[in-house]
C-alpha cells in the first residue's frame, strides 16, 4: 500500500534562486530575472566625491561643543516593514496580541476562554521547564538567533541559510473562467493558494487562513526569521474528483502513486477526506513537509521527516486560532486520526517498536500507514518530555546530514542517558493515551543512593509518576512497606479523597484508583527486555514484598498518566527490611 504522505528527497542539487555562484532574482510569477547590473565608476563617482566633500564641510562646521537649549526633533523611527502599510504581518499581529495579552492579565477569564492548564490555541505546547519563545510575541531576527543555544559541530542554524525562492505555481487569471466550468473554484490565502472542486462550506473556504495560521508557529518552532517567509507561498490542489484535476492538466503524470496527500516544492496535492479535522491535518502535515524542504533545504531521514510532519500537523482550531504540536486530550479532538489506537493495538498483539527500531526506519517504510504513528509517537514523547525536549529541538539543525549520519548524531545527543531514555519510552507507549501528561509521568531520577540496611522514611507526591526513593533494595530479601497519608485523586464532580489503600469504586490498570505502587530499577545496568517499572507490585496501606530484581527503589500512587493534574498531596512511605 502506498503512503498517504510523501516528501521525496532531492534527486538533483537545489537551486534555490542560484545559478553557477551568481544570485538571481524570482518573481512570484515564477519566472527568473538578472539581478540589477551595477552602474559604472565614471557615473557614480563624481556624485561620492561631492557628496564626501558636503559632509566633510558641515562637520568641520559643527566641530567643539554642542550648542544648548535647541530643541532637539523626534526619536528616529524604524524603518518600515517590507510589505505595504496597514498589512498585517506575523510581527505586527503578534505584537497587537501580546499587547492584549497583557491589557487583559489580570481580567478573570470568560467561559471560552483557555483556563490555566489549557495552552494558548496560538501557540505551540512549549516543552515543560524548557524556555521557548511563543507565537504570540515573535522577537526581532538578533534575538531570535541568540535565543538559539550555542552551535555544536555540523549544525547549521536556519537564520543561517539563503532565502527560500518566493516561487508561486498558481495559475493565470485567464486560466480561471475555464477552471470554473471544470467545476475547479480558487480559494487564496497569503501563503496558500487553493484550488479545489469541493463545493463552497465554511471548513473548506477557511482552509488558506488556517495555513497562514501555522507559519508564525513553524518560523517559531524551526527559529526561522519569519521575515524570510514573508514572500512564500504554496500552491495546493483539494481533490474531491480526480479525473476533473486530471483533464484540467492539475495532476501530473509524472507524480507517484499517492494515497492521501504529496508535497513537491512549492506545490501540494491532497486528497479528500472523511472528516472535517482529518482534511486540515493532512493540509498541515503536508505543509510541514513544504515548510521544511524549502526553508530547512531538507526534511532528515523518514522517521524524523513524518514525524515532525504528524506532530505539527496534529492541531486544535477553534474559534480562528491554531495550536500545532497539540497532544489530544479526547477521541473526539481528532476524527480519523487514530494515532493512538494504532499504537494501543500495535503494543497488545506484541508489536511494540523500539525507537532503535523506528529511527532505523527506511525510505520505503512509510507505505504503510502504521510507521506514521510510530513517528508521531516518538515525535511527541521527545519534543514533550523535559528530560530530552530541548536536545530533540536541536535535531533541525542537522537537516543537511545524510540519513546515517542524522540519526547516529540524533543517538549522540542522548549517549549520556540513553538507559532513561529507553525506559521511559517503554512506561509511554505502554500507557499511551488521549491526555498523556509527559511532564508529571517524567519519571523522577535521583542519585540511587545506599542499600537500604535501617528504615527510611520518604513522601511521594500524589501527582506525578515514578519517584525514586533513595534507597537501593536487594533481590530475595523481604522488605516491609508501610504507607499513610491523605491525599486528591480527583475533583470532579467532588474532590475525591484517597488513602494509599485506594478507592474501590475506579479501577486503573485492573487496581483501585490511587494505591500505592513500588518497583525496583537498575539503573547501573543496561535494560533487558521491559523495565520492572512496567510491572510494579501492590503495596497499598501495607505489604511485604520480595522484589525479583535488585536496584532504586521507585514509588508512585496508580493512576491514569492522563489523569495527573488534578490529583494534590503525598503519600507517606516507610521501608525498611523484615527482621
Amino acid at each position: 500500500m502506498q503512503s498517504g504522505f510523501e516528501c521525496l528527497p532531492r534527486l538533483e542539487p537545489p537551486t534555490h534562486g542560484f545559478q553557477a555562484g551568481r544570485p538571481t532574482v524570482t518573481s512570484q510569477t515564477g519566472g527568473r530575472r538578472a539581478p540589477p547590473r551595477l552602474l559604472p565608476p565614471r557615473v557614480w563617482l563624481p556624485h561620492a566625491a561631492s557628496l564626501l566633500v558636503t559632509i566633510l564641510t558641515l562637520q568641520l562646521a559643527a566641530c567643539g561643543r554642542a550648542p544648548e537649549n535647541v530643541p532637539q526633533g523626534p526619536a528616529p523611527t524604524q524603518p518600515p516593514d517590507r510589505v505595504s502599510a496597514g498589512q498585517n504581518t506575523p510581527g505586527r499581529v503578534a505584537v497587537r496580541q501580546a499587547r492584549r495579552k497583557k491589557k487583559n492579565a489580570t481580567r478573570e477569564p470568560s467561559f471560552d476562554e483557555p483556563s490555566f492548564d489549557e495552552p494558548t490555541p496560538t501557540q505551540l505546547i512549549p516543552p515543560p521547564d524548557i524556555e521557548s519563545v511563543p507565537v504570540a510575541s515573535v522577537p526581532e531576527e538578533s534575538a531570535l538567533v541568540e535565543s538559539v543555544p550555542e552551535l555544536m559541530p555540523g549544525e547549521v542554524s536556519p537564520a543561517q541559510l539563503p532565502l527560500a525562492e518566493p516561487l508561486t505555481e498558481s495559475l493565470p487569471a485567464e486560466d480561471l473562467p475555464q477552471l470554473a466550468a471544470a467545476g475547479i473554484r480558487r480559494l487564496e490565502g497569503t501563503h496558500l493558494t487553493l484550488y479545489t472542486d469541493l463545493p463552497s462550506r465554511p471548513e473548506v473556504d477557511e482552509l488558506p487562513h488556517v495555513y497562514d495560521a501555522a507559519v508564525a508557529p513553524w518560523c517559531d518552532y524551526f527559529h526561522v526569521t519569519p521575515g524570510k517567509v514573508a514572500r512564500w507561498k504554496m500552491t495546493g490542489y483539494l481533490i474531491e474528483r480526480k479525473e476533473r484535476f486530471q483533464q484540467a492538466g492539475l495532476l501530473p503524470d509524472n507524480l507517484p502513486p499517492f494515497l492521501n496527500g504529496f508535497q513537491r516544492g512549492h506545490t501540494m496535492w491532497i486528497y479528500e477526506q472523511p472528516s472535517t479535522y482529518y482534511r486540515r491535518h493532512l493540509l498541515l502535515h503536508e505543509g510541514t513537509h513544504a515548510f521544511m524542504d524549502l526553508h530547512l533545504r531538507g526534511c532528515g531521514p523518514p522517521w524524523y521527516m513524518e514525524g515532525m510532519a504528524e506532530l505539527l500537523g496534529t492541531h486544535r482550531w477553534a474559534g480562528g486560532q491554531l495550536q500545532l504540536a497539540y497532544f489530544p486530550r479526547h477521541r473526539e479532538d481528532t476524527p480519523q486520526w487514530g494515532r493512538i489506537k494504532m499504537i494501543r493495538d500495535a503494543v497488545a498483539a506484541g508489536r511494540s517498536m523500539t525507537l532503535e527500531a523506528i529511527t532505523a526506519y527506511g525510505p520505503t517504510a512509510h507505505l504503510e500507514n502504521e510507521p506514521y504513528a510510530w513517528c508521531w509517537a516518538a515525535a511527541a514523547f521527545l519534543d514533550g518530555h523535559p528530560q530530552f525536549s530541548a536536545r530533540f529541538r536541536r535535531l533541525p539543525r542537522r537537516m543537511q546530514d545524510d540519513a546515517a549520519t542524522f540519526s547516529a548524531g540524533f543517538w549522540r545527543l542522548f549517549a549520556a542517558d540513553r538507559r532513561q531514555l529507553v525506559e521511559q519510552w517503554q512506561l509511554f507507549i505502554q500507557q499511551l493515551d488521549y491526555g498523556y501528561d509527559l511532564q508529571r509521568e517524567a519519571i523522577v531520577y535521583e542519585p540511587p543512593g545506599q542499600t537500604l540496611t535501617g528504615a527510611k522514611e520518604v513522601q511521594v507526591r500524589a501527582d506525578r509518576g515514578w519517584q525514586s526513593a533513595g534507597v537501593c533494595v536487594a533481590a530475595g530479601i523481604p522488605y516491609v512497606i508501610d504507607a499513610s497519608g491523605r491525599y486528591q485523586v480527583a475533583r470532579e464532580p467532588r474532590p475525591w479523597w484517597c488513602e494509599p489503600g485506594g478507592v474501590t469504586i475506579r479501577y486503573h490498570g485492573g487496581r483501585p484508583l490511587g494505591m500505592l505502587l513500588a518497583a525496583t530499577s537498575d539503573l547501573s545496568q543496561p535494560l533487558a527486555g521491559l523495565s520492572p517499572l512496567t510491572r510494579p507490585e501492590p503495596i497499598g496501606l501495607g505489604a511485604v514484598v520480595t522484589f525479583v530484581e535488585a536496584g532504586t527503589l521507585f514509588l508512585r500512587i496508580n493512576d491514569s498518566p492522563a489523569e495527573l493534574a488534578d490529583n494534590e498531596g503525598v503519600v507517606t512511605v516507610r521501608i525498611r527490611r523484615q527482621e
